[in-house]
């Protein structure tokens, strides 16, 4: 504790060893100083005015000041003043003690740092927000002002993770968030809530809707154009776009909603295109709300049988069915047939293809081995898809593995459809694909030409078919550069010693241009759509000539 004794006017006497080491100046140069001198920070005035009232009126005084020692750090004390009088009052000593918090208030402030802003981008976490968030929807009965909440998400960090690192990902929330600060204006929140998601938070926008909606959008615009520009990370420069939700609050809104309100204006923005942002719809909120319906529905699905594979016939050019693909259906209970197009999708956003994906495999494997012994179907392959999600789980290839081996079939009758979108870590891709396959399973890229594979990437892989996308069958007629396209993957095919499919077939003509230009096979609604399993069984039986089996495969 340290401990100086002041005259009636507040001038040192006396002063112990801790007080010259809790203030930073010497005994000697303590002495006939002002007590003053420990209110010597600007911020200090008021208080300095009130210890010396509470002396006068009262003859003691006792609180926290902070203030600099003699070399300019900071220190805080709690201070008790006594005002001590002498014989006869006529005059009076003041004892002042000093007990030093100076550690336990570091303590504190780190410990409300650390509980309120991110570690990262030192920016206000989400509990901060919420705080802001509340101060600012508490003043709104009174000031009318409306607000905004921009909900930002980067549209392609996860790539710059995957090639570079996660240290270079730090590089670039960190610059994003000193980007974020530059561009909103002074007194409006910037926060980090996640991964690569950002929050800001607009206070006193106009009381009038749609002038609020105008200046939330210009800000809005102003942080995509900032957000934009190329990041330069250490010896490498990065493009990066950001997509953002905007939903404008005001009196009477919760806030539990204004943030959730932006998220989904924010996935909007993403399905419109990314690297724009979107207002928030009321409709978002059924639109959510139904969507969410469904992937718990989905999660149901397996467990009441309410999937089927159906199967596309692909063709030679002569009609002769070469091989299918299975394709995924959803009997739902209330609407009816659903294709893939309808809850894929949120398949893949719940993680849920995962044991779809295994659960396709599975039957297949089974609708192949119980057609080992029909002559018209034991040679056609059957070809899946398998999603980006489902092939990089951990599991993928020992799970694989177990169903094929349970099921006994030959292994070549199976064959695997990959997208270009899983060809970020070409090595470990390929290092998958040759476990595979190990039981005689096939692979065929499929979308070809929709991605960024590039050609040495390909040729690393144990692929054994390229298919062409149908966006580029479909405008090959009338667009040079969609048939310069399917050109060069057909003659690419060849080259390497690949087979190529063209999918999305719709017309004769289209039949006889990929024929001269060396397609061989074929698939689409041109030939046949996709047929569940009888009368898929049934086509086979009538293209083989074969007399119908006595005993269903259904």
């Amino acid at each position: 504790m340290g401990i100086c004794i002041t005259d009636t006017y507040g001038l040192i006497l006396e002063a112990n060893s801790a007080f010259s080491k809790i203030t930073g100046h010497t005994l000697n140069n303590l002495r006939k100083k002002h007590f003053d001198f420990l209110f010597s920070l600007p911020d200090n005035a008021a208080l300095k005015a009130t210890v010396h009232e509470a002396l006068s009126f009262k003859g003691e005084w006792e609180g926290e000041i902070r203030d600099a020692r003699k070399d300019g750090t900071i220190f805080t004390v709690w201070m008790n003043v006594s005002k001590v009088p002498t014989e006869g009052n006529l005059d009076s000593y003041y004892v002042f003690c000093l007990y030093d918090i100076t550690a336990s208030k570091v303590s504190q402030e780190e410990i409300h740092h650390l509980a309120y802003f991110d570690s990262l981008t030192q920016l206000p976490n989400r509990r901060k927000l919420n705080d802001r968030l509340s101060r600012i929807l508490s003043t709104m009965p009174r000031s009318h002002f409306h607000g905004a909440a921009l909900f930002i998400d980067l549209d392609n960090f996860k790539s710059l993770n995957d090639t570079k690192g996660h240290a270079a990902g730090d590089q670039l929330l960190i610059e994003v968030g000193n980007r974020l600060q530059r561009t909103v204006r002074e007194g409006d929140t910037v926060a980090r809530v996640g991964g690569d998601e950002f929050v800001v938070l607009l206070g006193e926008l106009s009381a009038d809707l749609a002038e609020a909606s105008h200046q939330a959008n210009t800000i809005g615009t102003k942080i995509l154009n900032a957000l934009s520009q190329p990041y330069t990370l250490d010896d490498f420069e990065f493009n990066c776009s950001a997509s953002i939700g905007i939903n404008i609050f005001g009196h009477g809104d919760l806030a539990q909603e204004v943030f959730q309100h932006a998220d989904m204006a924010m996935y909007q923005a993403k399905k419109n295109g990314r690297n724009s942002l979107c207002f928030y719809d009321p409709l978002m909120k059924e639109s959510a709300t139904a969507y969410a319906n469904l992937e718990q529905e989905l999660g149901r699905a397996m467990e009441f049988d309410q999937l089927a594979l159906f199967f596309q016939p692909q063709f030679d050019y002569a009609g002769k069915i070469l091989s299918a693909e299975a394709l995924l259906r959803w009997f739902h209970p209330s609407r009816g047939l659903l294709e893939p197009a309808e809850f894929i999708s949120i398949a893949e956003d719940s993680g849920l293809i995962v044991p779809i994906g295994f659960w396709v495999i599975e039957c297949a494997c089974e609708q192949i081995r119980r057609s080992a012994s029909d002559p018209a179907l034991c040679k056609l392959q059957i070809a899946i898809n398998v999603s980006a999600r489902q092939f990089q789980d951990p599991d993928f290839v020992r799970k694989t593995f177990q169903l094929v081996q349970i099921s006994g079939i030959d292994g070549s009758m199976l064959k695997l459809e990959l997208t270009e979108s899983m060809m970020h870590n070409i090595d470990q891709v390929r290092e998958k694909m040759e476990k595979i396959c190990e039981l005689g399973i096939r692979f065929s890229l499929d979308d070809f030409g929709t991605g960024y594979s590039s050609l040495a990437s390909i040729i690393k892989l144990p692929l054994e078919q390229l298919k062409i996308d149908q966006i580029f069958i479909r405008n090959m007629l009338s667009n040079p550069g969609d048939t310069i396209v399917v050109k060069t993957i057909i003659a690419m095919a060849h080259s390497l010693g690949m087979n190529v499919i063209a999918e999305g077939l719709e017309t004769e003509e289209e039949k006889h241009f990929l024929k001269d230009l060396g397609c061989s096979s074929y698939q689409g609604y041109l030939l046949s759509p996709p047929l569940p399993l009888p009368l898929f069984e049934n086509l086979c039986q009538q293209h083989a000539n074969f007399p119908t089996p006595a005993h269903t495969l259904a």
